[in-house]
């Protein structure tokens, strides 16, 4: 298995976390955006060597939190933006494929299903089910990776 189809198992199986981790993130945002809204202190910028004493005012106190409170909304906006970016590319690999193969692959790989498990279920030898999961991953793994995943393959040529 090359590193493009690992990638993609380990993606297949943390797609539901990747929405509860979204959540998470627009409540971190959400309260960081509360907290700014209530520092009332303007933010006032100082020449390079203030002088004076080492001990922050109550002024540059607010101003210091929050300075590092919009650093961290910064933060979250990149993180929920690269994530979003993440759950749809994921989702639309999802909706590329037919129902029964994104019920095979959530059995899989999000329940834990055995092979033995999901023949049971589908009808198939466990085998069956086995290569048809592989088959069906390395459809994602070329969805989302295309020609990177291809080239990490190596093809022999047959003389006929």
């Amino acid at each position: 298995m090359n590193d493009y189809v690992r990638l993609t198992k380990d993606y297949i199986k943390e797609m539901d976390l990747y929405e509860v981790h979204e959540k998470i993130i627009v409540a971190r945002k959400k309260d960081l955006e509360e907290s700014i809204k209530d520092v009332s202190t303007k933010i006032v910028k100082y020449e390079q060597n203030p002088g004076g004493s080492s001990e922050l005012t109550t002024v540059e106190a607010e101003t210091a939190k929050r300075l590092e409170w919009e650093k961290k909304l910064k933060q979250c906006d990149n993180e929920l933006k690269t994530l979003r970016q993440h759950i749809n590319r994921m989702k639309k690999c999802m909706e590329g494929l037919t129902q029964e193969e994104q019920e095979m692959l959530r059995l899989h790989y999000c329940v834990g299903a055995t092979y033995d498990e999901m023949s049971d279920l589908m009808g198939w030898s466990s085998r069956t089910c086995k290569r048809r999961i592989h088959d069906i991953r390395d459809k994602v793994s070329l969805m989302l990776f295309g020609d990177k995943m291809k080239a990490s393959y190596r093809f022999i040529e047959v003389d006929s």
